[in-house]
Order: structure tokens, then sequence, then C-alpha cells
């Protein structure tokens, strides 16, 4: 059983100013669900106040389904049926109050009108404590590029080397944590353990991104299945990936120390490679901090193959080189957009930014 009622309603109870208490599990009952409920489903008799209830610790993001389990039960035992969901999407939570199907939700969502109660919602942090940090943004633009090459290829993408961290269900988007990701994929995007996903997941679930399901050790996520709208949903969230502290004038004889996948093309420069913006004299390259480590101090330089090189928070060629499995033709060496929407979106130049939005709204034109 992915879920844990008693446990679940612990939490409630300590969130909302009434409680709900069990009386019994209701062994009979889910007895008599359909297998693929079972894995979702966990029922009790309850009372909330003096009145006597079903509750249906849900798992899935199934409403429909759930509908069924709901009407079914409180038929059965003519008792009325409260779902006990971890969270609800904006439309999952309008399908529920459409169908006036009586909920509860850990983060406190509160819907019983039989009771005449409707309680929105409290943040489960402080909304200034919700915010992007670098490796939440790593996760979450990592899972956008994979719907992305879904979308694009279809479930053979999937069947690859993404294949056991990211699936297609019930139309949801669905990521599986754990070893199986760090060693996976995780690794290359710096995230090396089991403690960095959990971590990278933490802001992502209050900005609301993603939704997670079940117990610790068995945890997954999902999120809306079209990347257009994953990144409607992100788009201002996004951090820049550019140390503010950290940039120093090169030549390109110093960059002959490097690997040529060291650095990037990155800033204007590169959105000039993609757009009608015009490069500035001094070409701009993007460095992780281990190739940062790698350059001496500048010589005085006096011919034209200056550049400036900047610093990355974390190594952006393993996006540069995912989104090119995407967009084949996209320029190599070049940072990928989604990173350039984050440096350029807020530009005080709105040419610039304007280049930059236009440039990722391509990205879905050319799906089609």
């Amino acid at each position: 059983m992915a879920v844990n009622i008693e446990k679940q309603l612990a939490d409630f109870n300590k969130r909302i100013g009434f409680k709900v208490t069990i009386e019994a599990p209701d062994t009979q009952s889910s007895e008599g669900l359909a297998a693929v409920e079972n894995r979702h489903v966990q029922v009790a008799f309850a009372r909330i106040m003096d009145h006597r209830i079903i509750v249906i610790a849900y798992d899935s993001s199934n409403m429909v389904r759930l509908r069924k389990v709901m009407q079914r039960l409180s038929n059965e035992f003519n008792l009325i049926s409260v779902a006990l969901i971890t969270q609800l999407s904006a439309q999952e939570r309008k399908q529920l109050l459409a169908w006036r199907l009586s909920f509860i939700t850990l983060d406190g969502d509160v819907f019983l009108p039989f009771m005449g109660t409707r309680l929105m919602a409290a943040p489960v942090a402080p909304a200034t404590d919700a915010i992007m940090t670098p490796i939440a943004q790593r996760l979450i633009l990592l899972i956008l590029d994979a719907q992305l090459l879904y979308e694009r290829q279809g479930q053979s993408a999937l069947n690859t080397h993404f294949a056991q961290m990211f699936q297609v269900e019930s139309g949801l988007f669905k990521i599986t944590g754990g070893q199986r990701f760090v060693t996976g994929v995780g690794q290359r995007f710096e995230i090396n353990n089991r403690v960095a996903f959990t971590r990278a997941t933490k802001p992502l679930i209050e900005l609301g991104l993603l939704k997670g399901h079940g117990e610790t050790k068995n945890r997954v996520y999902t999120c809306e299945l079209t990347s257009r709208k994953l990144f409607n949903q992100l788009k201002h969230k996004l951090i820049s990936p550019i140390s503010k502290r950290q940039s120093k004038r090169l030549s390109y004889a110093e960059l002959k120390k490097l690997s040529h996948n060291d650095f990037l093309t990155g800033g204007l420069t590169a959105l000039a490679k993609l757009t009608m913006i015009n490069d500035d004299a001094i070409k701009t390259i993007v460095l992780d901090r281990q190739a940062w480590q790698q350059v001496t101090e500048p010589q005085v330089v006096t011919d034209e193959a200056d550049c400036q090189a900047e610093v990355s928070l974390y190594p952006l060629n393993p996006f540069a080189d995912l989104f090119r499995t995407i967009v084949p033709n996209y320029p190599e060496s070049v940072i990928d957009p989604f990173h350039l929407y984050a440096i350029f979106a807020n530009h005080p130049d709105e040419r610039v930014a304007g280049e930059v939005v236009e440039l990722v709204d391509k990205i879905w034109e050319s799906v089609a």
C-alpha cells in the first residue's frame, strides 16, 4: 500500500482546527476494490465532529477513478465519502468542486459541503521561502527537456536512458527518484545522491511545479504532461545560472588550456547566434567552476581575440547536449534556450528580452 491513512490524517489534524478520527480500517470495502485501485486507495471509517464518514486516502491523479470509488462506497454504506489527498492541482480541485465531492488535503485545502466548510490551502512555508534554487532548477529543466523529448519522439524516447526515471501515466509525467535516478541521469546534472534529489524536489513542490506521492522510501513525483504548460508555470521562477560575483576578461590563447567541452558560448554572443540581436564587440563565454579553476590570470591583451568569461552556478554543458538531442540543428557549444531565457527574460533592454521570449516560443512552433 502506497498510502498510510493514519499518518496522513495525523498530519492533517496538526494543520487544521478540527480533527478527523479513525474508528477502524474498512477492510471489507477495500477488498472489493479493483486491483488497480488497491494500489492507490486505503479506506477507513472515521468521524468529523458529529459526522460519521468514510475517509478514502487516495494516491493517484485519476480524479474520474476517485469519483467512482467515492460514489460506490457512499452508496454501499450510506455514508458520506471524503477523499484524503496529498495535494491537488488547480484542474483537479476544479473537478472535485464541480462534482461536489468532499475532500481534504495535507496542505489544508478542505471542501466539506455537508458541514458548510470550505478552507483554502495555506502555504507550506511563507511565500518568501518558496523560491527556486540552483539544484531545483536543474531538476525541473531536466524534466522539461525529457517532456519535450517525449513529445517529439513518443514513447521510444523514454524507452532509452530515461526509461527508469520518467514515465507517462494517466495523463501525467511521472518521475521516480532514488538511486536509479542518480546513477541514470542525476549525476550528470550534479544531482549526485538521493539526499540531493530530495533537496531538489522540496522547493519544486512548494512552488507548485511537482506533486509528491507516497511514502518516503517509494515516493514518486508527477507534473503536467504538456511541456509548454510546465514552462509557463516555471518561467517566472527561473533564476540566472550565471554567477554575479565572478567574471573576467580572457584571451583565446588561454582557452587553449581547456577542452572544447569546458565552455559554452553565452551572453549576447549566444543570443546573436540564434536571433536578430547584435553581438557585443567582446565575445562572451561561460565556464563552469571546475573549468574556471583551470584558467590562469589573464595577460594584457591587445588583439581582437578577447572574450568575457562568465562563471555558471552549475555545469550547463549537459543541458546544451540534451537539448541538441531534441533539436538536432541547435548550434553546438551554445547555452540551451531555457537557460538563455533565465538570463535575459528580465533584461532592461526590451528588445533583448523580447528576442529571448520569441526564441523559446519557437521551440513549440517547431514541434507542431
